[in-house]
């Protein structure tokens, strides 16, 4: 294993790992993909943001003799600076953001390379998710579309423009594969998240220039970096079960985060990408407005159930002004004058 992200040879794919306290987890994580590397030239580089269970040395002790591995340590500075740390040292011509405690499935890594090296234009692929069942949770498949709000509020892969076909791998005397569907994701992105970050495979180039993750950020930071990639060039979604989420953990920061909270965030979030000027294009710009006007308007709602009734007004009214849910609109602006 190597210390510093630095050794022969020019792997194909990054695998940047970020872990805090999660010894165990992560092992896991770095085994799945070790296990398909016979598929894709790769390295792996775990970012140990300051944990204190000792996972630098599990890490040192597992894969010391292995020089795909490299492992930096740095002080707790959050997931979004680690993620940034780890590309940083990055050298694939694809990167791949793997949570420490989700772990990639079989033949993942071959469908990916088979996908980029077919499909020249695509910036990044998505594949979908599943997770395992736990106490009062269910097993369920297609994580994105069942759980990312971008997916509920409208049809994402069947507007025009989007291309669809079958990408299908030989594995011995059995074939896996999924449809695959390629286009411009931003018109869904600004209405909610697309994405899991364990799921997505990303042209290096195309992640550097979308700026990766904001680092004040501490949640969301997935879905902010998501919606400045979808700039970049066109995506694709793979209807293919490639990795495995580990849900329900107390650890999980989004689990235990409260709706007003949330609506904060998308407000940040849309409002900052339409600040950036990076939007240049007039049908973005519209949609992007759209996105601001609607986190307005739930924000609004969530401060006027806290009794925020000033504040909620201004932003009912500026979600009003835009054309946005206007009967509803009225009427929560009405009941914010209400004693």
């Amino acid at each position: 294993m190597n210390t510093s992200a630095a050794s022969a040879g020019s792997p194909q794919l990054s695998v940047i790992i970020p872990t805090f306290n999660r010894r165990d987890a992560v092992q896991r994580a770095v085994d799945s993909v070790l296990l398909q590397a016979g598929a894709i030239r790769l390295e792996i580089i775990v970012v140990d943001d300051g944990s204190t269970d000792a996972t630098a040395a599990a890490i040192r002790d597992r894969y010391g003799g292995d020089l795909r591995v490299h492992l930096i340590v740095t002080s707790n500075r959050g997931v979004s600076a680690a993620r940034n740390t780890g590309f940083a040292a990055a050298r694939g011509d694809l990167v791949h953001f793997l949570d420490s405690d989700d772990w990639v499935l079989p033949h993942t890594l071959a469908l990916v390379a088979q996908v980029f090296d077919g499909n020249a234009d695509l910036q990044f692929l998505y594949v979908e998710g599943c997770t395992l069942p736990r106490t009062g949770r269910p097993a369920r498949v297609r994580v994105a579309r069942t759980e990312c709000p971008g997916w509920q509020r409208g049809d994402v892969t069947g507007r025009p423009g989007f291309r669809h076909e079958s990408v299908d791998l030989r594995h011995g005397d059995s074939v896996v594969g999924g449809h695959l569907s390629s286009g411009d994701f931003f018109s869904a992105i600004v209405k909610g998240g697309l994405f899991f970050l364990s799921g997505l495979f990303i042209r290096r180039p195309a992640a550097a220039a979308a700026g990766l993750f904001f680092e004040p950020f501490h949640l969301w930071e997935d879905w902010d970096f998501h919606a400045r990639l979808c700039l970049e060039g066109p995506g694709g979604y793979l209807d293919y079960i490639g990795f495995c989420r580990d849900v329900g953990r107390g650890d999980q920061l989004s689990d235990a985060v409260s709706g007003l909270r949330f609506a904060a965030m998308h407000c940040r979030i849309v409002r900052r990408l339409q600040a950036s000027g990076r939007v240049r294009a007039p049908h973005q710009q519209r949609e992007l407005a759209a996105a601001v006007a609607d986190a307005n308007y739930w924000m609004g709602r969530c401060l006027l159930g806290t009794h925020h009734h000033r504040l909620a007004r201004r932003l009912l009214l500026d979600s009003l002004l835009h054309g946005h849910k206007p009967l509803r609109s009225s009427a929560l602006i009405a009941r914010s004058w209400l004693p």
